[in-house]
């Protein structure tokens, strides 16, 4: 060893021992990398791709790729048809509008109907086939030569034509007030319903309102009868089945009310 070379471990150097040391260790082999996260969140994106979302996903577009080409052809026809009928300007180009926005009203009244578990308002109904019927037969119309269009036929369809804005806007009016309503009266039944569940849930007296004696003393309270007592419960009961079932409490009512009326 040199001179000058450093002493190794466990030598002793001037006398004095010098302390063990240790090289540090090197990693050994190639260092991990884990992938980014936007090729794993693509990755996860592309497992759960089956073949049935696929089919759901390309009907839909198709679908919807079909009513956009219906409804731009539609509606040069119907626009066509007004113009030819004494329709000029905004009230020929808001014509068509109206008889495909009836029928797209009048099916999402009905969509909105059966997910809350309604019955489907008949408006609602006679509005969709008012809109079916008079779409078609516009389209129709528009494709007759003018040689099988009498002056009375002409005359009949100006003003079937001028009176429909009229039909629309009051079928529309109508079914948002129904719609309105029968929402509310839902919302109604549900809150009451889960305030009288929430009340048997903690144990409350099922007792009427304070009834006042006649000589003006503290008033008092008088307990239910049985029957009543009975119906809450019957209520409580018929919620949780509305729960399980994954229905509101007034289908399940109803059917019970159906159940009690065959037998």
């Amino acid at each position: 060893m040199g001179k000058h070379s450093p002493p190794l471990n466990g030598t002793v150097a001037n006398g004095h021992a010098l302390a063990p040391f240790t090289l540090p260790m090197q990693p050994r082999g190639p260092v991990s990398v884990l992938p980014s996260r936007t090729v794993q969140d693509r990755s996860g994106l592309f497992r759960d791709v089956d073949g049935d979302t696929a089919i759901r996903v390309l009907t839909a577009a198709v679908v919807l790729a079909v009513a956009t080409f219906g409804a731009i052809v539609s509606y040069s026809h119907i626009f066509t048809l007004g113009h030819a009928h004494g329709q000029d300007g905004t009230a020929a180009r808001l014509l068509p509008l109206s008889v495909d926005g009836l029928i797209a009203a009048a099916s999402l009244v009905m969509l909105h109907a059966a997910r809350r578990k309604l019955p489907v308002p008949r408006l609602a109904r006679a509005m969709l086939v008012t809109g079916v019927i008079a779409t078609v037969a516009a389209n129709v119309l528009d494709g007759l030569p003018a040689a099988w269009i009498t002056p009375v036929a002409s005359a009949l369809i100006g003003a079937a034509v001028s009176a429909w804005p009229a039909v629309a806007f009051i079928g529309c009016a109508e079914m948002v007030v129904q719609f309105v309503r029968d929402a509310r009266q839902g919302d109604n039944d549900t809150t009451g319903d889960t305030t009288q569940a929430k009340e048997l849930a903690a144990g409350l007296p099922a007792t009427t309102p304070p009834v006042t004696s006649g000589d003006g003393s503290a008033p008092t309270r008088r307990s239910r009868p049985p029957e009543l007592g009975k119906s809450r419960a019957a209520s409580l009961s018929a919620e949780a089945e509305a729960a399980r079932a994954g229905v509101s409490v007034r289908t399940i009512q109803r059917r019970r009310a159906k159940g009690r009326s065959t037998t």
